[in-house]
């Protein structure tokens, strides 16, 4: 009755859950999740180094939720199922920093802008096995992320996450969090080939703190947004929320490698530079 009370209070009449696919595919035959696509297009972002690329149908990546995007980079190591091995041919490009793959596009985020001239072709060629046959099993322990946090950050701090043990005003405020997330911040991003993550909330002085993957990763544009388009929102619908930052991953550290004897299966692993050992 309480949470009920503050949104009215704060005009935060949201509902909960991703928002219908904007372009239905008027084409019957893209309703069969093994059809074969017509094709993978690249749409261009606010960011020169990503690019959104989709399937010309629209067709939605079966078995995905719109709410817990997944990304790919070197950081983050490759699930070993069969599905993975449709990325290896994504990160075999030259120049490949980070794949995010959402409810009906993926975006490739490259080292440099002048990678497009020669990566566009290879990439989307290498995603169409995507949209004509999903791999649902990158998302096995993904699906078993709990579901009062639905865009929570798998790299968060459990002790600031939504499944910390934290008084009941807290928790108002946290659930306030993410309704305004998935409502009022999270389908610009996407529209954008980028996301934006809840990694964790500190009570004591009011900061938030999220991550930005996809095209809003390395924006020219993000940390502008971040610091007052998305703070702006937060403020006003969670008056808790006194500042909003951003966590970034330090990928320049780190490096990932194959197994020499795949045979269908992607086995990565996780080395610094320096070679010291792995994570």
């Amino acid at each position: 009755m309480r949470l009920a009370l503050r949104r009215a209070q704060r005009g935060l009449a949201l509902g909960r859950g991703p928002k219908p696919n904007p372009k239905p595919n008027p084409n019957p035959s893209a309703s069969f999740p093994w059809a074969r696509s017509l094709g993978v297009v690249a749409q261009d972002t606010s960011n020169p180094r990503a690019r959104r690329f989709r399937d010309e149908d629209y067709r939605v990546l079966m078995g995905y939720d719109p709410r817990a995007p997944v990304e790919f980079t070197p950081c983050r190591a490759l699930p070993v199922t069969p599905g993975a091995a449709l990325l290896r041919e994504v990160f075999e490009v030259e120049g490949v920093e980070a794949v995010l793959l959402g409810p009906d596009y993926a975006t490739v985020r490259v080292d440099a802008e002048e990678r497009w001239a020669e990566a566009e072709a290879p990439l989307a060629a290498a995603l169409e096995g995507f949209f004509a046959a999903p791999p649902l099993d990158l998302l096995e322990k993904r699906n078993e992320q709990p579901k009062r946090s639905p865009n929570h950050d798998a790299a968060a701090t459990p002790a600031f996450g939504m499944d910390a043990d934290v008084d009941e005003e807290t928790a108002e405020t946290l659930e306030l969090i993410h309704e305004v997330l998935e409502a009022r911040v999270r389908p610009y991003a996407q529209s954008d080939g980028g996301d934006v993550l809840f990694h964790h909330y500190d009570p004591k002085d009011g900061v938030l703190w999220l991550r930005m993957v996809g095209a809003c990763a390395s924006c020219p544009s993000s940390t502008a947004t971040l610091r007052f388009q998305v703070r702006n929102v937060m403020g006003h619908y969670v008056q808790e929320v006194k500042d909003v930052r951003r966590v970034d991953l330090d990928e320049d550290d780190y490096e990932i490698t194959y197994d020499d004897e795949w045979t269908g299966e992607v086995v990565a692993q996780l080395h610094p530079k320096d070679g010291s050992g792995s994570a």
